[in-house]
């Protein structure tokens, strides 16, 4: 049975492990300060807890998926999700703010995003390729 085979990119040992010990420690601190008030708003304990568990798992499901990408291939796209993501950066302004602050686009079931955090790593990105070509010139 031939089975597909999954090519992982180099990983750093030392990086890596300092990042799950961070994720470790942030899901120990964020259940240990929330209990209380998870209690009292949402009647279950563990609520901020359970949430903090998915949030990460699903952070390195992404992580492991993104060292299977090649990101020198995303420069010839660059200013494409540059464009994009100038898009999302303006489309906040169409949903309703809260707290004061026009921040957040809300996709429906509860789930939003912020495009600034999308933003940095566009920016990054964009101006990478912009120093690449102003070097070759």
């Amino acid at each position: 049975m031939n089975r597909p085979k999954i090519r992982m990119g180099k990983i750093d040992f030392t990086l890596f492990a300092s990042i799950m010990l961070l994720l470790s420690l942030g899901i120990v601190l964020v259940g240990s300060a929330s209990y209380n008030s998870a209690l009292w708003l949402q009647k279950d304990g563990f609520f901020f807890l359970k949430r903090q568990i998915l949030w990460s798992v699903l952070g390195i499901m992404f992580m492991m998926i993104s060292l299977n990408v090649d990101y020198h291939k995303l420069k010839k796209y660059s200013s494409l999700i540059m464009l994009i993501t100038l898009i999302l950066l303006l489309a906040v302004f169409a949903f309703p703010a809260q707290n004061g602050a026009r921040r957040w686009i809300r996709i429906g079931g509860g789930i939003s995003f912020q495009p600034s955090e999308i933003a940095k790593y566009t920016v990054v990105l964009y101006m990478a390729k912009a120093v690449e070509k102003k070097v070759k010139e």
